[in-house]
């Protein structure tokens, strides 16, 4: 890039900026739809290392008073059920037993800021569990 190329503004030119142009960019209305973020990932690993232990759905754009997540082993058996964002599924079964490597199905269900329904069908591994498979 050259310095010989930078147009200089006359006078004239920075009146007329100032008059036509500016007031019309002060006018402008911006205009913005917010964007539902949903992350989760497909694995993790309930053994009590302090690493990946619980699963986790994390959002934007979603109205938590609507927030259903339900997790079922291959046989359809309810595992885990919260509305609440901030409770991870920990791998456990409802009488609190482990449940083995495999992968896991979900289903969320929420509410996004327009207030439409969206429900995510998924699934989840684990990976490592604290339970000895005896291979």
């Amino acid at each position: 890039m050259s310095f010989m190329n930078v147009k200089t503004l006359s006078v004239l030119d920075f009146m007329f900026l100032r008059m036509m142009v500016v007031p019309i960019l002060q006018n402008i209305l911006l205009q913005y739809k917010e964007e539902t973020i949903i992350h989760y990932p497909n694995s993790f690993s309930p053994n009590a290392d302090g690493k990946n232990d619980k699963f986790y759905v994390l959002s934007e754009g979603v109205q938590l008073a609507d927030f259903n997540l339900e997790i079922y082993n291959r046989q359809g058996e309810q595992l885990f059920r919260t509305t609440r964002q901030s409770q991870g599924w920990d791998g456990r079964k409802p009488n609190g037993e482990l449940v083995p490597i495999g992968t896991y199905y979900f289903i969320l269900r929420y509410r996004d800021d327009e207030n439409i329904e969206k429900v995510i069908h998924d699934e989840v591994n684990i990976v490592v569990t604290g339970v000895k498979t005896g291979l």
